[in-house]
């Protein structure tokens, strides 16, 4: 089904599942929409860090972030401790 969306929507996938593949699946999905505002993103993550609760993935919808911002992005997801799958769109407007 991920491929067929990715296909239809042209989205681009990046994940840090496989280097926490020891962690067994996530039974809750976050979605978080996402647009450049790295301030807030580290404040969700700083708050996401904290949950006592820790079966869950994190979906970034990112529609269309910079470069920079999408390079931040992944260098966080290096090190963070649950599982993050960042869907990148192309920001065509509306």
């Amino acid at each position: 089904i991920v491929q067929t969306l990715m296909n239809i929507l042209d989205y681009k996938i990046f994940s840090n599942q496989r280097r926490l593949s020891d962690r067994p699946p996530a039974r809750i999905s976050l979605l978080i929409g996402f647009y450049n505002n790295l301030r807030c993103f580290q404040l969700q993550m700083a708050s996401l860090e904290t949950q006592t609760m820790s079966d869950f993935e994190v979906l970034l919808c990112d529609d269309g972030s910079s470069d920079e911002v999408v390079e931040q992005i992944h260098t966080y997801m290096k090190q963070c401790q649950f599982v993050i799958k960042h869907l990148w769109q192309k920001d065509e407007g509306w």
